[in-house]
């Protein structure tokens, strides 16, 4: 059984985890259009620098091997420092204390799912041809998009999101059956294509039958809304323009 000090290490770890990604997610939201989200890697690095100001830096480590055999954990890091990437899954975000070595305290997966359009060329000076050009590749790409929210996610998409999500889940439970230490597990999840995609991904994890401290943290954003917005904003630039003349 963990005790009291594990326990409030434990809930001071998941409350500290869920508020930087909640302000992640609302910074990501209102700097989308800038290049500062180019990839996942990106919104590992501004996730791990938000914990990194909240909580010990030594606790806070990115992409840290977990052994498929948890026993190995707290032996290699003894013996070694480190942890070798033989037969392992190797989370985004691990939250470890150094003065437990038995368990990590929280391991997160994170999953990044963008459109691939930036809108900074909206403050350029534009000519009338290029223009006309934007305005027909948003309208297609606002097509394709609002077909695919209609199709929801392919099998093909949820198994992006839910990579690795399996082991992830058996080794929270393997450290709980051999070690007796309870860690924390997320999945977290933007996404710019689907607005059911919490429910959609959810609705899988259950398949794997996680335990009480792994939770699914998925946010839609609605890029198509910003799209439509720029295509309607150049087209009446093109009004103006023609107006003008």
């Amino acid at each position: 059984m963990a005790s009291s000090s594990e326990e409030s290490s434990l809930e001071k770890v998941t409350k500290t985890f869920e508020a930087c990604w909640e302000e992640l997610v609302r910074e990501y939201f209102e700097k989308r259009w800038i290049p500062i989200w180019c990839s996942e890697a990106d919104v590992q690095l501004h996730l791990a620098h938000k914990l990194l100001n909240r909580l010990p830096e030594d606790w806070v480590h990115i992409e840290l091997p977990i052994p498929l055999d948890v026993e190995e954990f707290s032996w290699e890091l003894l013996l070694t420092g480190r942890v070798s990437r033989r037969k392992c899954i190797v989370p985004d975000i691990v939250v470890l204390n150094p003065e437990n070595l038995l368990a990590p305290i929280l391991l997160a997966e994170i999953k990044f799912n963008s459109v691939g359009w930036g809108l900074g060329w909206l403050v350029s000076g534009l000519s009338e041809e290029i223009i006309r050009e934007l305005v027909k590749f948003l309208g297609d790409d606002i097509k394709r998009i609002r077909d695919r929210q209609k199709e929801g996610p392919s099998e093909q998409d949820l198994e992006y999101f839910l990579e690795n999500a399996d082991k992830l889940i058996q080794v929270i439970k393997d450290f709980k059956s051999k070690t007796g230490e309870t860690v924390a597990g997320y999945l977290c999840v933007i996404d710019e294509i689907y607005p059911d995609i919490e429910d959609r991904i959810k609705k899988k994890i259950a398949e794997y039958n996680p335990p009480e401290h792994f939770k699914v943290l998925a946010k839609y954003c609605p890029a198509v809304d910003k799209l439509e917005e720029a295509r309607e904003w150049l087209i009446e630039r093109l009004k103006s323009s023609k107006e003008g003349h």
